[in-house]
């Protein structure tokens, strides 16, 4: 699944996610009225994924792998409810915050999807003589129609 959404997750995914990381930081950095130990505990798990993001120097990783290790992080991070509620559910939650829970969200789907596809297959017994074919997408076209089209 990552390779089959490689392109999205350079060239959509990572930019968003690293923008909105930017953002919160800058607003939390500046920003004193944070609630200290929700705000600690925040940073403090957001490390690894924040670590993972924008250290681009691991060596011998492949890019793939790299990818595979951002989702799964990511994944990890939508499932504590704590982060969630200091991010997105909270009084002080703030729309820079919220930004990144959703972008964490859209960055995990990708494993969420996985892991859901996994245990159908896993409960279901007829799966067991299915085979799955991923069919390659068609390139958008890079010329649109001259004329926009209206409603008319």
């Amino acid at each position: 699944m990552v390779l089959y959404h490689q392109n999205r997750i350079e060239h959509s995914y990572i930019p968003n996610l690293r923008a909105s990381f930017k953002a919160y930081d800058a607003v939390s950095g500046r920003n004193g009225t944070n609630i200290p130990e929700n705000s600690s505990v925040s940073n403090a798990t957001l490390s690894g994924l924040r670590t993972l993001l924008f250290d681009c120097n691991i060596n011998g990783v492949s890019t793939l792998e790299k990818h595979k290790r951002l989702i799964i992080a990511s994944y990890d991070l939508r499932r504590i409810k704590s982060i969630k509620e200091i991010l997105y559910s909270s009084p002080s939650a703030t729309s820079r915050s919220k930004s990144l829970w959703l972008d964490i969200c859209l960055l995990a789907r990708l494993r969420v999807a996985f892991q859901n596809f996994k245990d159908i297959t896993l409960t279901l017994p007829s799966f067991k003589q299915v085979t799955i074919i991923l069919v390659p997408r068609p390139v958008a076209l890079a010329n649109l129609s001259q004329r926009p089209l209206s409603l008319g």
